[in-house]
């Protein structure tokens, strides 16, 4: 079941989360695939 992270923590930004988002594709512990509202990020580690 997927579960948007607005939902179980509004309180955060969505500017904080794609930086967080961005950094962790950067560093080699996410693959980020599609574009959009079909962005989904998968684990590599």
């Amino acid at each position: 079941m997927k579960q948007d992270i607005r939902e179980l923590c509004p309180s955060l930004r969505t500017s904080t989360i794609e930086g967080a988002l961005r950094k962790s594709v950067a560093s080699g512990e996410l693959k980020r695939e599609g574009a959009g509202k079909n962005t989904c990020y998968y684990r590599l580690k």
